[in-house]
This record gives C-alpha cells, structure tokens and sequence, in this order.
C-alpha cells in the first residue's frame, strides 16, 4: 500500500515536471526567435541612423565654416570694397601714380591692418591697384610684378588678375621671410597653407579712368582645419574640403594638401554624385575596409565638404549596446518565463488531475444520488475554460484594428521585409492580397488649422471608410492607417491585379466625396507600382517624394512619380542667381525690388518645376536672411511677427501661403528700418545744427564746410534737412549768422558795420544790410539805437 502511494506521487511528479519544462522550452523559443528577429531589424536601422548621423555631422561642419569663415570673409570684402570705393585715401591709387606720393601707402596699409586686427581669423588682407601693379598688403607693399624678393608669393593674384577670372578660392602656399638685423643676421623663414578668396573689381563710376583691381583675403588652412576639428567629436575620422575641380583645399592629413580627390579610389564617383546633388552618402571600400562617405556643397562658393569614416567607428558602441540590451532583455523574460511556467503548471495541472480523478470516478460504481453532484462538477469545470478561451478572443478581436495600424506603419518603414513573416502576420490579421502588384498612396487632408482635435478625428474616421470603398474593387484590394508622422495624413497599401491598371478614376471619385462632405482639401501621392511585395517600402518612398510637391502646386490634387521624376532632374541654379539678388536688394534697402525678387524666385519655383529640395533649400536660406537682417539691424523680432520667424515659416504648408507670408514680414521689416532711418536722420540734424551753432563765425563755413566735417556728400545733407526741417540748408545758414550778427551788433555798441561783415563772412556791406533789414525790419544801426533806447526807458 504504502509503495503503491510512493509510485502514485513520483508519476504525479513527474507529470508536473514535463509540463512545467514544455512551458519552459516554448518560452526559451519564443524568446530567442525574438532576439534574432530583433537583432536582424535593428542592426540594419542602426546601420542607416549611424550614416544618417554621419551626414547630420558633416552638415554642421558646413554651417560652422560657413558662418564663420566664409560669410566673415564676405563681410570683409564688402567693407574693403566700400573704402576703396568711398575713402579718398584708400581709392587713391587707382587713378594717381604712387611716385611722389609713397606717404599715403601708410593710410592703406594702416586701414587692412585695422580690419585684420578686428578680425582675428584673417591671416593677410591684399588690395591690388592695376593702373600701378601695386600690391597693398597686411604684409608689405610690392611696387612691381618683376620684383620676386617682395611678397613674391602673391604673384597669383596677378595672373588671376590678367586671366580676368572674376573670383577664385583655393588654397596657396606662401613664405614669409624675415631678415634680423642683430648680430647674428639670421634669416626666419616660415612657410604657411593660406586659403585665398580673391576677387576681381571694375573701377568705381566715379574714378572712369581706373583700371580696377581685385581684393584679396587669406586665411590659415590650419585656422579652418581647427574650427572644423573643434566641432567634431574625436572618432569623426577623415575631414577633407575640395574645390569646384576636385583639389583638396583642407584635410585632416596635411599630405593631402594641394593633390586632388582623385587620390581616393571614389574620387570620379563624388565628383559625378556633387554634380547631380549638392549632397549626400555612399559607402566605398578605401584599402579594403568599408568607408561611409558623405558630402555637402557650400552655401557660400563652389566648395564641397566630405567626411571619410569606417562604418565600424560609427556602429561598433551601438552594436555592443544592442547585443548588450537584447541579452539582458531576454535573461529577464527567461526568469519571468520561469516563474509564470511554475505558476500556470501548477493552476493547469489541478483542474486537469480534478477531472481526470472525476473522469476515473465516474467509471466505478457509485450509488445513484451521488452522480448528479460528480457531472456538475466537470460541466462547471468545462465552462469555466470554455469562458476563459472566449474572454481571450474577445480581447485578441478588440486588438485586431491596432494590431493592423502597426502592421501597415511597419510595412512602409522596413527597409527589408521578411516575405514569409509578413504572410504569416497577414493570415493571423485576415489581410488577403491575392494579386501580384503593389503601391503605396499618401492621402494628406489639407486646411485643418481651425479643425479641433475630436473633429478632425471623425473626419479621418470617415475618410478611411470612404478609402475601403472607392479603392476595393475586383481589380484591386487596399488597406489604410493612419499615418504616425503626420497628424493629417493616412497611408494606403493597394495590391493590385495589373500593372498596367490605371487608379485615376478612382483617386479621383475619393477625392471628389471626401471634399464634398468636409469643407478640407485633398492632395495625393502615388508611389511606383511594384511585383513584390518587398518593394513596398521602396513605393512608400516614391510616395512621399510625390506627395512633397504638393507644397509647390497645392492647386493639384494627384501627384504621381512618372511626372514628378521629370521634376527632380531641375536643379534650379538659377535660384542661386534670384537669391543673391534678393539679399543684394534688401542689403540696399530696396523694398520694391526685395518683394519683385521673393515673387520671382516662387514664381521660379513653380513655373521650372524646382526639384522639392532644391527650392525648399534656396527659401529657407531666404529665412534665414531675413532672421540675420533683423538681427543685424537690431529690430525687436516680435515687431515683424508675433512668435518666433522660424516657427511661422515650418507652420506654413504650402508656397502660395509663403509667398504672402514673405510679402507681409518683408514689409514689416522696411516699416522699421524706415522708422530707425528717420530717428537716425533727426539725430544727425541736431548734430548738424550744433556743429553750425559752434562754428558760425568760420568764414568758410558753408554747405561743403559743413558736409566734409559730416563726412557726407552736400547733396545729401542739403537733401536730408530739408526733408527733416522743412528749411533749405543755405537759407538755415544765412538766419545763423544773421541772428549771431545781431547778437554782436547788441554786445558791441562801437562795432562797424564792415567790421561786423568781416566777422561773420559777409564781403559787401549793402547785401548784409538788405539781409538784415528783410529779416529784422530794420537796417542794423536803427535795430542797435531801437535797442538802446528800450534799454535806457527800461
């Protein structure tokens, strides 16, 4: 009896034990089926964020030398340029020979060496007098091309000078040679990597018989390597800057330097990709080991910025992280796994050892009353399992419209597909795509600012019933979910039974209902139409690449990739020319010609059919140069618009809205310079007015008296105080000294006429007289013996 119990519990042991390790053996699958599946999708997205970083990188680079090396250059040319047009002493040269007048070289080379001073990042600063063959520069003056021993190295700006080339950047050797005159006599010799922006200039329309010139502005290579090196983190890899012909301009290994990207084996490859798009990412073997390459042109010139890095460096921390993660993930779904598997054995195996007792029971004999009590006993057991399984197909149905959501989303954004995962997802989710074609449609609603949140929420609802009707047909099947980047958008997956079979008609009848029942606007972009289902992400692509363009035409409803492929070849470089206009205009302070030139650029846009990038590039810079305007000018930013410019332009959907956008900011910024000129105009009137009151009894003084100790032209100033006085210049002059000639003619009772005229600048005596006489009533002796006898009644 006792050996019958023993065998009886081991058996019932070992029942538990089994069940509990089949549990523990499906978890333990299920767990590493995860980890590989989880692996496998998110190594090939850290592989793709790591490239996309690297490109993010290199973008900053661009923007830190553009900033601060290019424009800062720009900026110095232009005021170099302003003084060689408007400074006597600067613009001297360009029509008076430099015999006899060698003194004034002083006031040149003072003024570059000030500017360079102000400007630490400038290495030399060189102006180059054509009627002379002179060079001015931060490092010395050279009279003659022939003479080699004086700054010899700065003969190219001479032959670039002859060869009429209008701007050059590159990169140049020069040697800078000091000789002490000590003891020793030694000779120091330095040798330096300069990256020169020359550029060439027509003589002034003032100075008709000057021959020109050029400007010429060098910085250190070193400077530039250090700023880029700076920025960057320490496993950045290569750095390298190449000019418009390929020569290396900057580079992490100064070997490099002066050799051109041919050098590496992609060198013909980045040359062509440069040409047809300003940037962007490949990967290329570099000694056997696989390199991403990325690149980026200049705003600024025809530079363009590379970096050169092992994919190792950037996925190596994220791989250890990700291997690290799903380990340790996995480790505590294992334990979890093992206290749910020792739990659900035990709640398992107790109903199942009740009813098998109870199955064993009802087969001996029993008395009558007692089988009732022992079939209840199973049938409650039953329909106690029975309700468990339908509670949980209740849920799994609930979750069936989620579970699609994601299954759509995850679709579109997995760069590779497992085919026979996604059928199996399919079967379990119902989804049936019996034919052999796919694309992708972008469905986006438009005019949704005033919708609310719950409104626009019945309205997509609506619009995905009316997208299973209109595009479900015997040719083809579709299915919709909400877009996760956009609140105003839904994506569609149509499997279709031709490739040859048009949606037009279809497209085309969704859109007419959704806009008939809702007061919005609908665009649509159609991606290719593939023959395998793992071409879907591909589609999805063509789609949004479509769909873009709805920012440019947002008049058209439907937008396909067979016509916006055409589009996409239009580079726009004209664009650049439209842009430099605009920023020329409002650098000027022509608002006419700034608003001509917004319109024209969209108009541009819109009439060449400017590829998406390109256009969206070239009118943020246009933002951009409008936000620097008003900063440079100090204009309180929420008098241009109420939140931040940035903010207002990214709100803005389409270029129809921004065109009016730039109209009304634009505008707005010439009310208020138009308000700081006139506070500035009356500022320099009072100037002016004391000036004349402390120097009234300057014989010469005079409107050009006056003006050149203003620095300003006569016209100019005669122009701007009548404008802000409502007095001519002269007239305002001849009341000074009449009103100073009558204060004299007070205080010196004994004083003559003539000599009164002598004192105040008036060479005849009877004009002065008839001056006075018109303004005061009265010639100037009655006037003093009127005064005298009020004084002597008084």
């Amino acid at each position: 009896m006792y050996r019958n119990k023993n065998i009886k519990i081991t058996l019932e042991l070992s029942y538990v034990y089994r069940l509990f390790i089949s549990y523990l053996l499906i978890i333990a699958a299920c767990v590493g089926i995860m980890a590989v599946f989880s692996y496998n999708i998110e190594s090939s997205n850290i592989q793709k964020l790591a490239i996309e970083s690297s490109s993010d990188l290199l973008h900053h680079y661009k923007g830190t030398i553009d900033t601060l090396i290019l424009d800062n250059i720009d900026k110095i040319y232009l005021l170099v340029l302003q003084n060689a047009i408007s400074n006597y002493d600067i613009a001297y040269y360009f029509t008076n020979p430099v015999d006899g007048n060698y003194s004034g070289l002083l006031k040149v080379t003072g003024f570059l060496n000030n500017v360079k001073m102000s400007n630490p990042l400038i290495n030399s600063i060189t102006i180059y007098y054509k009627n002379n063959n002179l060079l001015v520069s931060t490092d010395g003056i050279k009279y003659s091309p022939e003479d080699d021993f004086i700054l010899a190295d700065k003969g190219y700006i001479y032959e670039l000078f002859d060869n009429d080339v209008k701007v050059y950047w590159g990169l140049q050797r020069e040697r800078i040679e000091n000789t002490s005159y000590s003891y020793s006599a030694t000779e120091l010799k330095s040798e330096f990597d300069l990256i020169t922006y020359v550029r060439k200039f027509t003589s002034p329309s003032t100075l008709p018989s000057a021959g020109g010139g050029s400007i010429a502005i060098s910085v250190d290579e070193v400077v530039l390597y250090s700023l880029i090196m700076d920025s960057a983190p320490s496993n950045c890899g290569e750095i390298l800057v190449i000019g418009e012909s390929g020569d290396i301009v900057s580079h992490s290994k100064k070997d490099y330097l002066y050799k051109n990207i041919d050098t590496y084996p992609f060198g013909n490859r980045i040359k062509d990709l440069i040409f047809q798009n300003p940037s962007g990412h490949f990967l290329s073997k570099v000694n056997e080991i696989d390199y991403v390459v990325s690149y980026v042109s200049s705003d600024y010139n025809k530079w363009t910025y590379i970096t050169l890095q092992p994919i190792t460096d950037l996925t190596e921390t994220r791989f250890k992280y990700l291997v690290h993660s799903i380990t340790l993930l996995a480790f505590i779904i294992l334990m979890f796994g093992v206290v749910i598997s020792l739990l659900l054995t035990k709640k398992i195996y107790s109903p199942l050892k009740q009813l098998s007792d109870l199955s064993k029971s009802i087969l001996k004999p029993r008395i009558h009353q007692n089988k009732k009590d022992e079939y209840s006993i199973i049938g409650s057991t039953l329909d106690l399992l029975s309700e468990t399984v339908k509670e949980q197909e209740k849920r799994l149905e609930q979750s069936i419209p989620v579970m699609k959501h994601h299954f759509v989303n995850n679709m579109l954004h997995t760069d590779t597909l497992n085919e026979e995962i996604v059928y199996d997802k399919m079967e379990f989710l119902n989804i049936n795509f019996h034919y052999s074609f796919y694309a992708v449609l972008i469905l986006k609603i438009r005019d949704i600012t005033n919708i609310g949140f719950e409104a626009l929420t019945l309205i997509k609802l609506n619009v995905l019933e009316k997208i299973d009707s209109c595009l479900t047909d015997q040719n083809m099947r579709s299915i919709c979910s909400e877009a996760i980047e956009s609140n105003d958008s839904i994506n569609i997956i149509l499997n279709l039974k031709s490739e040859n079979y048009s949606i037009a008609d279809n497209v085309t009848s969704l859109i007419k209902i959704i806009e008939s029942e809702h007061e919005v606007h609908i665009n649509i972009g159609i991606g290719k139409i593939y023959n395998e289902l793992k071409h879907i992400p591909s589609s999805y692509k063509d789609a949004v690449n479509s769909l873009n363009y709805s920012y440019i035409f947002p008049e058209a409803k439907v937008f396909t990739m067979k016509e916006v492929s055409a589009w996409n070849e239009n580079t726009g470089n004209k664009l650049r020319q439209l842009y430099d206009e605009f920023c020329s205009s409002m650098k000027a302070s022509d608002k006419k010609t700034s608003i001509v030139n917004i319109l024209t650029i969209v108009n541009t846009i819109r009439s060449k059919h400017i590829r998406y990038n390109h256009a969206l590039k070239i009118l943020t810079k246009c933002v951009v140069f409008i936000e620097d305007t008003i900063s440079e000018l100090k204009i309180n930013p929420n008098n241009i618009t109420k939140s931040d410019i940035y903010s207002d332009f990214d709100n803005i959907d389409d270029i129809i809205k921004l065109k009016n956008w730039f109209i009304i900011v634009i505008n707005q910024v010439f009310s208020e310079i138009d308000e700081m000129k006139m506070e500035k105009k009356s500022d320099f009137i009072s100037q002016v007015k004391e000036f004349i009151s402390l120097n009234i009894l300057e014989l010469s003084i005079s409107l050009n008296y006056v003006s050149e100790a203003m620095h300003i032209s006569p016209s100019y100033l005669s122009r701007i105080f009548k404008q802000e006085t409502g007095i001519n210049f002269v007239e305002y002059l001849m009341d000074c000294k009449l009103n100073t000639a009558r204060d004299l003619l007070l205080d010196n009772a004994d004083m003559k006429i003539e000599e009164l005229c002598n004192i105040i600048g008036y060479s005849s005596p009877q004009y002065f007289i008839r001056k006075f006489k018109n303004k005061f009533g009265t010639t100037p002796n009655e006037y003093r013996l009127e005064h005298i006898r009020k004084f002597n009644l008084a």
